[in-house]
């Protein structure tokens, strides 16, 4: 499992949720509708592609493995 990213605006609102595959690289559906479809793409593009005239903030989140005993 990728770590989830998340773009924020200054107003502490999420913009974009996907997830990171590799490198650069992250799996994401830019559109709501049922015809866009997931994608992989540099991130650079993905967060070019929301941020118009705006500034975003990358948010990270990584699932925690099970607590040795």
């Amino acid at each position: 499992l990728g770590d989830v990213l998340l773009l924020q605006d200054h107003q502490g609102q999420i913009v974009h949720a996907f997830v990171h595959i590799a490198a650069n690289i992250v799996f994401t559906k830019n559109g709501a509708n049922i015809f866009s479809p997931w994608v992989l793409m540099r991130i650079e593009d993905v967060i070019g592609y929301y941020s118009k005239e705006r500034t975003l903030k990358v948010l990270a989140f990584r699932k925690k493995g099970p607590t040795p005993t």
